[in-house]
């Protein structure tokens, strides 16, 4: 079926109930890699992708996907570290992902980058926080004989 849109939609409703997320990110969470440049920042962008699937019996299937979640912001990098940690709290503790349609049986943190934009802005360092996870889900109906 794959539903990484349904991950994206996830995500975006957890950062949208959970005020910690919302103050962390006054321009926003977007999906995508790009955004208009009158975007304050920081701001985040989501991206999930598919890694794999195994079938199993009764119409199952047991399908990896790796959440990508980016901050871009003008604070220091201890800023960028300090939001990394309250994103990942948030999902490393609910593994809530609402419209994700399936069980989810594992998310978890599989890495973090913390790093300096080559492109700066008036002479100012952008620091970029990188976090990923692992969702794997088991999508489909099991069929009863």
């Amino acid at each position: 079926m794959g539903q990484a849109h349904q991950i994206v939609k996830s995500f975006l409703e957890v950062v949208a109930a959970t005020p910690a997320l919302n103050v962390l990110m006054v321009g926003g969470v977007h999906h995508g890699v790009r955004t208009d440049t009158e975007t304050k920042r920081p701001y985040g962008f989501i991206s999930v992708e598919e890694q794999g699937r195994v079938y199993q019996s009764g119409g199952t299937a047991l399908v990896d996907y790796e959440i990508t979640f980016q901050i871009v912001g003008g604070q220091s990098v201890g800023w960028v570290g300090s939001a990394q940690d309250v994103f990942a709290a948030v999902f490393n503790i609910s593994r809530n992902l609402p419209s994700v349609i399936g069980q989810v049986i594992i998310l978890m943190p599989t890495g973090g980058t913390i790093v300096e934009d080559p492109d700066s802005e008036f002479g100012k360092d952008i620091i970029v926080g990188t976090q990923t996870w692992q969702v794997s889900i088991q999508e489909g109906e099991q069929i009863s004989f």
